[in-house]
């Protein structure tokens, strides 16, 4: 016998339910979040393994261990300021290019109203729904 999946009245309809085990197993992935810690990760070590052969090649003499855990730190602090301000700053940038986005879309939703209606029956089409379905989701969207 399968098993259902299990839902519960939210805010937005009945949706999963996140108590279920097998929906907490799984990783939201879709912020890019995690692509962003691994390529914060190599970026790391790769600079500061490049800033601790610079400056050793840099000085005459062989730079000892405590020169080395210097400029390592000192690396390592300055790369992830910068990485934590570029973050900040590109997500800043992106969070005002969408609302700028929604802003021109609900716009064009009032002035072009059919060609808009037109494009996300494509949309629906091209995600295999059938004909019927896009008619429903189309007249409950018109609702409200």
């Amino acid at each position: 016998m399968a098993s259902q999946l299990a839902t519960k009245k939210g805010e937005y309809g009945t949706v999963p339910d996140p108590t279920q085990p097998w929906i907490d197993e799984h990783r939201d992935l879709g912020d890019g979040g995690y692509r962003a810690a691994i390529f914060g990760f190599m970026d790391g070590l790769v600079t500061n393994l490049c800033l601790i052969l610079g400056v050793q090649f840099a000085l005459e003499e062989e730079l000892d261990e405590q020169g080395v855990i210097v400029t390592g730190l000192a690396g390592i602090i300055s790369g992830s300021f910068s990485m934590s301000v570029g973050e900040y700053i590109s997500m800043l940038a992106e969070r005002e290019a969408l609302k700028s986005e929604l802003k021109t879309e609900r716009q064009h939703l009032i002035d072009h109203e059919e060609v808009e209606e037109q494009e996300l029956k494509e949309i629906f089409k091209e995600l295999c729904f059938k004909d019927e379905t896009i008619d429903a989701i189309i007249t409950d969207l018109r609702k409200g």
